[in-house]
């Protein structure tokens, strides 16, 4: 995980506590939506860091 994936990961965590706290539906409701976003965002940061989706391509073994 790379810097930015965990400050939107913290951010969204931080965002649904606040969700948590809310005095309001509608206080509660966006602090869910920014905690959405975030994570989207996290999400994104994690496939497009360079080792995602990466793996070893090994040569086959050939039975001759």
């Amino acid at each position: 995980m790379n810097i930015e994936q965990l400050d939107y990961a913290r951010l969204s965590e931080d965002a649904m506590a606040a969700a948590d706290d809310a005095a309001t539906m509608e206080e509660c409701q966006a602090h869910l939506a920014r905690a959405v976003r975030y994570a989207s965002l996290a999400s994104m940061e994690h496939q497009r860091s360079p080792d995602f989706n990466i793996f070893e391509i090994r040569p086959g073994v050939r039975h001759h």
